[in-house]
């Protein structure tokens, strides 16, 4: 072999041998950390996400105010007083539901209510159902819940403890009211909280004038182009 060729073919294996290493380097998959591209978002949305902000910062604020207020002496007693209230009604009004829903009188109308329940699936699924059979099956299924609340309602208000953890209730929700009261009223002297209050009505009205923009309208299809006749050549008349 001359010494030219043999250069040539030196040459011609370094090159090939080169491209094998930088090869796997150059058509590596693209790592997998890579970001993917942000769709981008309408005004109306990036107003609504900031809407949902200032709701959730708006409560933050208002649970830590509340907070405070409860340390104070004269709401300590109202702070849990609707949750203490509410367990010892349910305490006291749950035995009597169980036992009135014993009743075979109860028992009979629960029976009728589950058969116009099925009666009313079986009708929706048929196309050949008539609305008259539908208003029955769903009156007669309202009649029978009616009969059973009723049940409830007059048992429940002839127990002496359920009356007696009734009236706690009631009391309990206007001290839970009067608490409310001194939250939004510690709510206008906290500085945190009207700051957000004001980020707040900033939002709502830059989502209010996001939605009064009017949509674009979608591009209208082009319609589709008749295809053109032509008339028959006419007839000479030469033959």
């Amino acid at each position: 072999m001359k010494p030219s060729q043999r250069l040539l073919c030196t040459a011609l294996l370094a090159g090939a041998f080169s491209f094998s290493i930088a090869a796997p380097a150059a058509f590596a998959a693209p790592p997998a950390n890579t970001p993917k591209p942000q769709v981008k978002r309408s005004p109306v949305q990036e107003a609504r996400d900031e809407v949902n902000r200032c709701t959730v910062n708006l409560s933050k604020i208002r649970a830590s105010v509340k907070s405070s207020v409860e340390t104070k002496d004269e709401w300590k007693a109202a702070a849990g007083a609707m949750d203490r209230a509410k367990a010892e009604y349910s305490a006291a009004a749950q035995p009597v539901l169980d036992a009135v829903r014993e009743k075979p009188e109860y028992k009979s109308f629960l029976e009728k209510k589950q058969k116009a329940d099925t009666k009313m699936a079986e009708l929706a699924k048929d196309p050949q159902a008539k609305p008259d059979e539908l208003t029955a099956a769903a009156t007669e299924g309202s009649k029978a819940m009616s009969e059973m609340k009723q049940m409830e309602k007059d048992a429940l208000e002839s127990d002496d403890k359920v009356a007696e953890a009734n009236m706690k209730l009631a009391a309990a929700r206007k001290q839970d009211s009067a608490l409310s009261a001194a939250v939004d009223e510690a709510c206008k002297s906290n500085a945190e909280y009207q700051k957000a209050q004001k980020e707040m009505e900033a939002a709502q009205a830059k989502l209010k004038a996001a939605e009064a923009v009017p949509k674009p309208k979608p591009p209208e299809k082009p319609k589709p182009s008749t295809p053109r006749t032509h008339a028959p050549p006419r007839a000479s008349g030469r033959y």
